[in-house]
């Protein structure tokens, strides 16, 4: 069991409203806890999250795909979505692109037919060996290892597991279009256990049954979703929150939880906030300098890095040159990872369900208005900061000459979100369990850790976690589990 809040009556600060925030605050308020607040540093909800109405379609600049152990995320849009949850068509994309590149010997002479017939091996073989692995466990986050050998079997990179398992098609396939392309780095450079955590077997089985969809969106957007949620349950959300310093402390008449704070726009009058217990969702690194932290969260917590940097771009154009879908991957941008356009998405046609030759040929309308113009929204990653300028003018060189390829010139860039991803731990640091470590800590200093750098940076992977640790969370007087 954690430790958390002793009453229903309790002051709780929640920092950052993006999609871990302000689900916990929802939950916390079903659950009957009266005094929450949430406390934003931006103009917005949503964090990492940011959607634009454009033309009548929700464009999402993060675009939210579900994969199928989206449980808690599902249920969640069908209790109160105002949308639908669409399937996501297979995108156009050459598949197996990265694995004639990376393993010419394996794949020499052999069809696209002959791989999948190996890849679907790969895939039941490593299927068997998560469930080895980890057993059965609600994702994202498994069980702590407490096994010798399952430690030693998940050491080292995404790469390392599978090579060392002799699966050089999952690699290159499912880790580079299921793991690369969504913004959680190359498979070298990132933990096994972030790969295992991400690659399911109810994944996995997924891809497998072809009959289905792998993927599915939510057509309203997750902004939607999160407004509900405010609204319904009276969450209390303070933007443009400029924090300054948190104290922790039981000798506090007032709280436990002390936080100076400014509004943004008004730095020279600072004010003091008095709480019982702290929720922090944003990345726990970039909290350090303001935060009384204690040696173990400070060991712990300075260790996180980003090094994956997100470019989207919702761009009106002429139709240009398009396929049979209205998806389309390119499979050799993701071994450079360096801001070459990589994925675009139509969502109106996506919604419509449009595809075929009907659609290549440009048959359909480009929005709910009926006019012959493009809303795509374009995805590019990088490893560098595009806020360095000289970073970010190399990015739009790049979108520009890609337009140009596709023969959707002129352009006119409607809105752009640009923002780190995938704030993560390092291998070696991973290697000694150190994402269990927090676990471990939760309820320290009167503060629980959640969000996307404790977890998986994807909304279901957050949610999950806040619900995980509701369940092993008693409520106040009653002994009782909050789930």
């Amino acid at each position: 069991m954690i430790v958390g809040p002793r009453s229903f009556d309790d002051r709780i600060a929640i920092i950052g409203a993006g999609p871990s925030g302000i689900h916990m605050a929802y939950r916390l308020k079903e659950l009957g806890f009266r005094n929450i607040e949430i406390l934003e540093k931006e103009n917005r909800i949503g964090g990492r999250v940011f959607d634009v109405l454009h033309r009548g379609t929700v464009q999402q600049m993060t675009f939210l795909i579900m994969p199928p152990d989206y449980n808690e995320l599902n249920q969640l849009i069908k209790e109160y979505g105002t949308g639908s949850i669409q399937d996501v068509p297979e995108a156009t994309v050459d598949f197996f692109a990265i694995a004639r590149l990376l393993y010419p010997e394996y794949t020499r002479g052999a069809s696209d037919t002959e791989l999948r017939m190996r890849l679907r091996r790969e895939v039941i073989r490593y299927s068997i060996l998560h469930r080895r692995l980890f057993g059965i466990y609600i994702p994202y986050l498994m069980q702590r290892p407490r096994n010798a050998r399952v430690r030693r079997a998940i050491r080292g990179t995404v790469s390392q597991f599978l090579r060392r398992n002799r699966m050089p098609l999952i690699e290159t396939t499912v880790m580079y279009f299921y793991q690369t392309l969504f913004g959680y780095q190359q498979p070298h450079r990132v933990s096994a256990v972030y790969g295992l955590m991400w690659i399911t077997p109810k994944f996995c089985h997924a891809l497998l049954d072809q009959s289905v969809p792998l993927f599915s969106f939510f057509d309203s957007g997750l902004i939607s979703l999160l407004q509900t949620l405010i609204h319904n349950y009276n969450i209390e959300i303070k933007l443009n929150t400029d924090i300054k310093r948190i104290t922790r402390s039981r000798d506090m008449q007032n709280g436990n939880v002390q936080i100076h704070c400014s509004n943004k726009f008004d730095k020279s009058r600072t004010f003091i906030e008095y709480y019982d217990f702290l929720i922090v969702s944003p990345s726990m690194r970039d909290l350090l300098n303001v935060m009384d932290a204690s040696p173990v969260e400070r060991m712990i917590f300075s260790r996180q890095i980003t090094d994956t940097y997100f470019i989207s771009s919702l761009i009106d154009s002429p139709y240009g040159i398009k396929s049979d879908r209205p998806n389309i991957a390119h499979a050799k941008t993701l071994l450079r990872y360096d801001f070459e356009p990589n994925v675009h998405v139509d969502i109106f046609a996506m919604t419509q369900n449009y595809s075929g030759s009907t659609f290549r040929l440009g048959f359909t309308p480009g929005g709910y208005d009926g006019k012959r113009i493009l809303s795509s929204v374009y995805y590019q990653l990088g490893r560098l900061d595009p806020r360095i300028p000289a970073v970010g003018l190399d990015a739009e060189h790049k979108l520009r000459r890609y337009m140009i390829q596709m023969q959707r010139i002129p352009y006119s860039v409607i809105a752009r979100f640009i923002t780190p991803y995938h704030t993560r731990f390092s291998v070696s640091d991973m290697d000694k369990g150190i994402i269990w470590n927090v676990l471990d800590l939760q309820g320290h200093k009167n503060t629980w850790y959640i969000g996307a750098s404790v977890t998986y940076d994807t909304a279901g992977a957050v949610i999950q976690y806040n619900n995980r640790l509701l369940r092993n969370y008693a409520l106040p007087g009653s002994g009782y589990r909050a789930l």
